[in-house]
C-alpha cells in the first residue's frame, strides 16, 4: 500500500509544476525504489506499528495536495481523517504536524495571492475537523494521562545530555550520513552499519536532494510560488521526519525513528533519476535508455533480494538481535517429558502472566497450547525453589551469576550448553 501511496503522493506533488509525463516518471521511479528498499521491506515484514507512518503520510499528503490543487473539499477532508489516524501509530509521527503546518502555510499564501483566502480557510477547517475526528480517542487519553504523552521519548532525548547542542549536532551528522555511508548498527533494523540506501539509489537521492534545495532557493527569489511549494514541502516532510532520530542520542543513527522519512527520501531518489534521464536523453535514443533502465531495475531487484534474504536473513547476528533463543527455549521445554519440572527465570514477574517480562511472553505464547506446566520464577524465588523430581531451570537472560547461584544451591546440578542458550539440570534421586 505504501508503494501505491508513494506513487500517488509523488505524482501529485510534481504535477504542480511538471508535465504529466515527467510527474508520472518520477512517481514510478520513487514507488519502484520503495518496493525494493531494504529499509521499508524490513520494517514491513517485522510489522512494527511504525510502518504505518510512511503509509498514512503518503496518502494524507496526496489527498491534501490534490484537494488544494483541484479545489476538492472532500479530498481535504479525507486528508485530515488519514492524517489524524497517524497519532495512533508511532510516537515519531507527532512531529508530522510541523511538516503539515509548513505545507498549509504555503498553500495559504498561494490562495491569498489568488484572492481566495476565504476558501483556503474553509479547507483548513475541514482538514482540522477530519484530523480531530480520528485522533480524538488518543488525544482524550493523553488529556487524562499527560505523563504518557512523551514518556518513552524523554528516556532517549538528546536534551537530557550535559551538552544538548553538541549531542544534537552529532546525531544530525550521523543521521545525514546514514543514507550513503554508515547506517543503523542495530541488526533488527539494518545490515549492521551498512548504508540505508543501496549505492545507485543513494546517488540518485543526493542528486534529487541537491536539485530540490537549489530549486527552493531559486523559486523563492524568482517568486515561483508553486515550485517553491513543491520543493519546500518535500524538504520539510523529509527533514521533519528525520527529527525523531536527530533529537535522540541512543543507538544512532536510528532507522526506525526516522521511518517517516522513507517516502520523501525515495521521492528525492526518483527526482534524481529523472534528472539523469533528462541528461542522458541528449546522447542516447529511447531504445538504449529503456535497455539501461531494465538492467538497472534487474540489478536493484537481484541485489536487494540477495541482501535481504541471504546476507542479512541468514546472518547469525540477526537471530541474536531478534532473541531467537527465546523460541528455542520454548520449543525445548515443550519437548521435555511430563515428569520433568520445567522452570524459567525471568527478568520481571508481575501479578498476572500478562505482566511478566517481554521475554517470558514469547515462551508463554509458544508453549501455551502444549505445555501449561512451566513455572516462571523471579530471581528472588530461586532460593525458595525445592526439588522433588527431575528438574530443568532456564534463565532467559543466560546470566552467569544466576547459573552460579543455582550451582551453589544445587551442587549435584549441571549446567548444559544447548544450541543458543544454557540450562541447569537436576536429576533428583
Amino acid at each position: 500500500l505504501t508503494v501505491l501511496g508513494t506513487y500517488l503522493a509523488a505524482k501529485e506533488l510534481f504535477l504542480l509544476t511538471y508535465s504529466k509525463n515527467k510527474a508520472d516518471r518520477i512517481a514510478l521511479f520513487s514507488s519502484f525504489f520503495t518496493a525494493v528498499s531494504f529499509w521499508h521491506i524490513n520494517f514491513s515484514r517485522i510489522g512494527f506499528r511504525a510502518i504505518l507512518v510512511p503509509l498514512l503520510l503518503s496518502f494524507a499528503f496526496y489527498f491534501l495536495f490534490k484537494g488544494f490543487r483541484l479545489k476538492k473539499w472532500w479530498s481535504i477532508l479525507i486528508s485530515g481523517l488519514i492524517f489524524g489516524l497517524g497519532i495512533h501509530t508511532y510516537v515519531a509521527y507527532r512531529l508530522a504536524v510541523l511538516a503539515g503546518a509548513v505545507m498549509l502555510l504555503i498553500w495559504a499564501y498561494i490562495y491569498y495571492r489568488e484572492h481566495n483566502f476565504k476558501q483556503f480557510f474553509k479547507y483548513f477547517v475541514l482538514f482540522v475537523i477530519g484530523a480531530l475526528i480520528t485522533s480524538a480517542p488518543l488525544l482524550m487519553f493523553f488529556y487524562n494521562n499527560p505523563g504518557s504523552f512523551m514518556s518513552r521519548s524523554s528516556d532517549v532525548s538528546a536534551f537530557g545530555r550535559e551538552q544538548p547542542g553538541k549531542a544534537i549536532l552529532t546525531s544530525m551528522g550521523k543521521h545525514l550520513a546514514m543514507f550513503n555511508f554508515v547506517g543503523d548498527p542495530n541488526w533488527r533494523h539494518n545490515y549492521s552499519s551498512s548504508p540505508t540506501l543501496f549505492f545507485p539509489i543513494g546517488i540518485f537521492f543526493l542528486i534529487g536532494l541537491f536539485y530540490s534545495v537549489k530549486n527552493t532557493f531559486s523559486s523563492f527569489f524568482n517568486k515561483n510560488t508553486k515550485l517553491f511549494l513543491l520543493n519546500k514541502s518535500l524538504l520539510s516532510w523529509w527533514f521533519v521526519m528525520l527529527l525523531p532520530g536527530i533529537l535522540t542520542i541512543e543507538g544512532i543513527p536510528h532507522a526506525l525513528r526516522c521511518i517517516g522519512a522513507i517516502t520523501p527520501t525515495l521521492i528525492f531518489a526518483g527526482l534524481g533519476l529523472e534528472k539523469i534521464y533528462q541528461n542522458l536523453k541528449k546522447y542516447f535514443n529511447f531504445k538504449t535508455l529503456a535497455t539501461l533502465g531494465v538492467i538497472l531495475a534487474l540489478t536493484l531487484v537481484g541485489f536487494q533480494y540477495f541482501h535481504y534474504f541471504h546476507q542479512w536473513g541468514r546472518n547469525p547476528e540477526v537471530k541474536r538481535a531478534f532473541t531467537r533463543s527465546y523460541v528455542d527455549i520454548a520449543n525445548y521445554l515443550n519437548e521435555l517429558p511430563d515428569n520433568v519440572s520445567k522452570n524459567v527465570i525471568i527478568a520481571r514477574k508481575g501479578e498476572t502472566p500478562a505482566d511478566h517480562s517481554m521475554g517470558a511472553q514469547v515462551v508463554m505464547f509458544i508453549s501455551a497450547t502444549n505445555n501449561e506446566n512451566i513455572n516462571y520464577l523471579s530471581q528472588k524465588e530461586i532460593d525458595e525453589l525445592t526439588v522433588t523430581r527431575p528438574t530443568v531451570i532456564v534463565p532467559l537472560q543466560n546470566q552467569v551469576h544466576l547459573l552460579n547461584q543455582l550451582s551453589n544451591n544445587f551442587p549435584k546440578g549441571e549446567i548444559k550448553q544447548l544450541d543458543n542458550f544454557k540450562s541447569f539440570h537436576i536429576n533428583y534421586e
